[in-house]
């Protein structure tokens, strides 16, 4: 049996763990139990809730090697801790490339894989030779902390006449679970483009925790 519990108290008063509140009526488990809601600061479902990173509106710069042909399978570089996961759950990551200076058509392509910065696959990729070394993994090196959560291939769309922006569409858009930890990005070309600048840029259209 459920009975209703009411409290009375002003706005924003401070509360105590023992304070009374309206328990949400739903199943945790095969026998169930009533949870408090818990609420942000501004009163506001704690979901959606978006994450502070360097790497957030506004990207960073960073610097890749200085310009070459890109093949297939061919790791561009790791960037390292681009974001900080603050608690495990469900997350809503999209992570995008600018590159300053870049040439290739339409087809032209590439993979951001967000990893555990201490994950076998994450020591893998810094030992590869950026420009040259396919990106291989085996079995140990996917092993571990975690194997990576992959997004692509992602097109790059031009911006202007010698800038490509991976573009994210609905397809790459996916919720996935992320331990807590900080994480690199480790970028590999999927589909050929030449690199004419080592200056560029990456950041996240969208970070939040969803639950």
């Amino acid at each position: 049996m459920i009975s209703s519990m009411n409290t009375t108290k002003p706005s924003g008063s401070a509360s105590i763990q023992c304070d009374a509140g309206t328990p949400i009526s739903g199943r945790t488990g095969d026998t169930g139990t009533y949870e408090i809601l818990n609420l942000l600061p501004g009163g506001a479902i704690a979901q959606g809730v978006n994450i502070t990173a360097n790497y957030v509106n506004p990207p960073i710069p960073i610097t890749l090697p200085p310009g070459g042909v890109l093949a297939t399978n061919v790791i561009i570089g790791v960037v390292s801790s681009v974001i900080t996961i603050p608690e495990s759950g469900l997350y809503n990551l999209q992570p995008f490339v600018l590159f300053s200076g870049a040439t290739g058509g339409g087809t032209s392509s590439i993979s951001i894989i967000l990893t555990n910065a201490a994950s076998t696959l994450s020591a893998y990729a810094s030992g590869l030779i950026p420009y040259s070394d396919g990106f291989n993994p085996n079995n140990t090196q996917l092993s571990g902390v975690d194997t990576g959560y992959s997004y692509g291939p992602i097109l790059l769309e031009v911006y202007g006449t010698a800038s490509r922006r991976s573009n994210l569409n609905v397809t790459h858009i996916k919720n996935y679970y992320y331990n807590a930890g900080t994480y690199n990005a480790i970028l590999v070309c999927r589909n050929a483009f030449t690199v004419t600048s080592p200056n560029a840029y990456f950041g996240f259209e969208a970070a939040q925790r969803i639950c």
